[in-house]
C-alpha cells in the first residue's frame, strides 16, 4: 500500500497551515448551552487537542518527536472500550496506526456531543502525523466528514466525502471507497434523497460485503433497510433490519441505531404499539443524545397515533431539555418536527406550531430539505388521531415486530438521565 508521507493528500495540504480553530475555541462551542462537561475525560480531550496543535507550529524535522509525546498521553487517557471497538470492530486489526489512541480520543470527543472539538483533534493529527498510510490517513478524513455532516454543514461534509473516494479510487483501496459511498447515502438520507440512498448504499454493501468489511456492512445494510422501509417494502425492512440488530448484540450504541430504524419501519407500517415499545426501548438507555432525540420523536408520534397525550408530552418536554445540548442539527430538527406533528395530532397546536417553526429554522439553516419542507407545510387542522389501516405483514416480518414489543421498558421515568444531555 502506498504511503503519503511525501505526496499528501489534497485534504492535509488545505489545513496543514491553518488549523480550524484553536482547540479551546472549538470546545467553547461545544459546550455553548451546557452546565457541565461532557464527561469525566474532558480535560483528555482538551490536552491531545492543544498538545497537537502545538506540534503543528513546530518545523516538520521537531513535529515526530511533538508526536511521540502527544500518542503517549493519548494512550494512557483513551478509554480502553473505545480503542477496542476502533480497533478491533472497526478497523478488524487490519492497518492500525500509532495515531490510533488519538483518533479514539476524537472517538469519545464525538460520541459525547463535542463535534467541534472532535473535528478539530482529526484536523490537527493530519496535519502533524506524516507517515501515515493511505488507508490511516483515509479513515481520518471518514470520522472528520462524519463530524462535520453532525454539525449540520452538509456541504463541507460532501466534499470531503469525494476527496475520500478520489482517495480510495486513484490508491485502490477498497475501504476507503466504501466508507466514501456510505458517508454519501447518510448525507443524501439527511437531504430526503431516497433514491440516492439505495443507489449509494448499495454501491457500499457490495464493496463491503466482498472485502468483509463487517461495520461498514452493516451500516450500508441499515441504510438499504430505511430505504426499503420509506419505498413501503416493510417486509424487506424488518426482517433486514433485524438481521443488523442480531449481528449488533453487545454493541449498546449499534443495537440502538438499528433498534430506532426498526421501531420507524414498523411505525411507517401502521404497527404504533410496537414502534412505540422499540422507541421507548432506545429512550431508555444510557446514550448520548443522537441516539435518544429520534426515539424520543418516534416515541411522541407513536403515542399521540395511540392517544396517549400524557407520553406525547414527556417526550417532547425531554427533546426541549435535550435541545438545549451540544446535539447534532439533524436529529434535533428531526425530533422537533416529530414532536410538532405528534402535538397536533395531541389536540396542542400551540406548542406543536413553536416545534415546527424551530425545526423550519434549523433544518433551512442546514439543509436539511425534507425536514424543512415537513415543517414548512404541516396542516394542524388535518392532524388526526386515527391509527392508519396497519399493513399486513409476511411471517418474518410479524416475528420482527412481536420481538421488538417486548423490548418494552416497564415504565418511563420522569427524566431522561442528565448524563444523555451531550
Amino acid at each position: 500500500m502506498r504511503n503519503v508521507s511525501v505526496e499528501r493528500d489534497d485534504y492535509s495540504r488545505s489545513v496543514v497551515d491553518q488549523p480550524t480553530s484553536f482547540a479551546t475555541t472549538a470546545y467553547r462551542r461545544d459546550r455553548r448551552d451546557e452546565a457541565q462537561p461532557f464527561g469525566d475525560n474532558d480535560n483528555a480531550w482538551l490536552a491531545v487537542a492543544t498538545m497537537l496543535e502545538q506540534a503543528a507550529l513546530f518545523p516538520g524535522r521537531d513535529r515526530p518527536a511533538k508526536l511521540r509525546a502527544v500518542l503517549r498521553f493519548a494512550r494512557s487517557a483513551v478509554d480502553r472500550n473505545v480503542m477496542r471497538r476502533l480497533q478491533f470492530r472497526e478497523w478488524q486489526r487490519v492497518g492500525l496506526a500509532k495515531t490510533d489512541p488519538v483518533v479514539g480520543i476524537a472517538d469519545e470527543a464525538h460520541d459525547a456531543g463535542a463535534f467541534h472539538l472532535a473535528a478539530h483533534i482529526l484536523d490537527s493529527v493530519l496535519v502533524v502525523a506524516d507517515a501515515l498510510t493511505t488507508l490511516q490517513r483515509g479513515r481520518i478524513i471518514d470520522r472528520r466528514a462524519r463530524a462535520v455532516a453532525k454539525l449540520g454543514h452538509t456541504n463541507a461534509s460532501a466534499d470531503q466525502y469525494r476527496l475520500l473516494l478520489r482517495l480510495g479510487t486513484t490508491s485502490r483501496v477498497p475501504e476507503l471507497r466504501a466508507r466514501a459511498f456510505l458517508g454519501q447515502a447518510a448525507l443524501a438520507q439527511m437531504r430526503g434523497n431516497y433514491p440516492e440512498v439505495v443507489r449509494l448504499a448499495t454501491k457500499a454493501s457490495i464493496l463491503a460485503d466482498r472485502y468483509r468489511l463487517a461495520v461498514v456492512s452493516r451500516h450500508a445494510h441499515g441504510g438499504l433497510m430505511i430505504a426499503a422501509a420509506v419505498g413501503g417494502r416493510f417486509d424487506q425492512a424488518l426482517a433486514e433490519g433485524w438481521l443488523v440488530y442480531r449481528a449488533s448484540r453487545g454493541e449498546p450504541r449499534e443495537e440502538a441505531e438499528i433498534l430506532q430504524n426498526l421501531a420507524q419501519a414498523l411505525f411507517d407500517a401502521g404497527h404504533a404499539h410496537e414502534a412505540g415499545a422499540g422507541f421507548a426501548a432506545v429512550a431508555c438507555r444510557d446514550l448520548p443524545a443522537r441516539f435518544i432525540l429520534p426515539a424520543l420523536g418516534g416515541l411522541a408520534r407513536a403515542a399521540a397515533v395511540l392517544g396517549d397525550a400524557s407520553t406525547v408530552r414527556w417526550s417532547s418536554r425531554e427533546i426541549d431539555r435535550l435541545a438545549r445540548s451540544s446535539a447534532p442539527k439533524y436529529s434535533l430538527a428531526s425530533a422537533l418536527l416529530e414532536s410538532a406533528q405528534a402535538l397536533a395530532a395531541a389536540g396542542e397546536p400551540a406548542a406543536a406550531t413553536r416545534r415546527a417553526r424551530a425545526a423550519a429554522d434549523l433544518a433551512r439553516a442546514h439543509g436539511f430539505h425534507e425536514i424543512e419542507y415537513k415543517a414548512d407545510s404541516l396542516q394542524f387542522s388535518d392532524a388526526s388521531r386515527e391509527h392508519p389501516n396497519p399493513e399486513t405483514l409476511g411471517p418474518k416480518a410479524a416475528a420482527v415486530a412481536r420481538n421488538v414489543a417486548q423490548l418494552a421498558p416497564k415504565r418511563l421515568p420522569d427524566h431522561l438521565k442528565a448524563a444523555l444531555i451531550g
